[in-house]
């Protein structure tokens, strides 16, 4: 057996460098090599880059909590190199009230790495969801990036699953496991995405 041979938990080439990274620290601290393979192999993060695939349509849903412009960097072309000669779609929105840059820069990077966007709620809060989608769609626009507004991301999810051809990855960012939606002031219990991707993709 290979001494420098590890496997990881967590799918994803930016997931490779982080585990080299906790590979080193760990062996300059001075911890059992099987505990770091261990922990390594072992270490899963909920709603962290979970990936689902229908064997029988070729389609993968890739759930991850991404929300800045480093986080869908990292995990967009990490998903490119996984999946080369697949059509790639992103689900995504932005919470109002907040992050106010992210309308600018989500679609941006975005834009650099898929072929098609699904715009959709995402904790918009005090603000209203269909404005905040128009000013990701109006982006998404004027970079060329294909893109339909869904604004209750429950239809959008089962859309974007349903109507997904063979060697498609759809990407949906922001929620994760979250079971709860910010809607005005109240946050109304809401099936989480993973649950929705779990129930539709076929």
């Amino acid at each position: 057996e290979n001494p420098l041979f590890y496997e990881i938990g967590m799918p994803g080439s930016f997931n490779t460098e982080n585990a080299l990274a906790a590979v080193t620290a760990a062996r300059e601290l001075g911890l059992p090599e099987e505990a770091i393979k261990k922990s390594l192999l072992e270490t899963k993060v909920p709603g962290r880059m979970e990936v689902f695939k229908s064997e029988s349509r070729d389609v993968v849903c890739i759930s991850d909590y991404a929300h800045s412009r480093l986080s869908f960097e990292k995990l967009l072309s990490s998903v490119k190199e996984d999946y080369p000669g697949y059509r790639i779609e992103i689900l995504f929105g932005c919470p109002g009230g907040k992050g106010l840059q992210r309308r600018v820069d989500l679609p941006e990077t975005a834009a650099k790495y898929v072929d098609f966007a699904w715009i959709t709620e995402e904790d918009p809060g005090l603000e209203s969801a269909e404005d905040i989608c128009n000013i990701l769609k109006a982006k998404l626009d004027e970079l060329g990036c294909e893109n339909r507004i869904i604004v209750d991301r429950s239809e959008a999810i089962k859309t974007a699953i349903e109507s997904a051809a063979p060697k498609t990855v759809i990407v949906m960012t922001g929620k994760g496991r979250e079971e709860y939606m910010h809607r005005g002031n109240e946050f109304p219990a809401w099936p989480s995405e993973v649950s929705q991707i779990e129930r539709y993709l076929k």
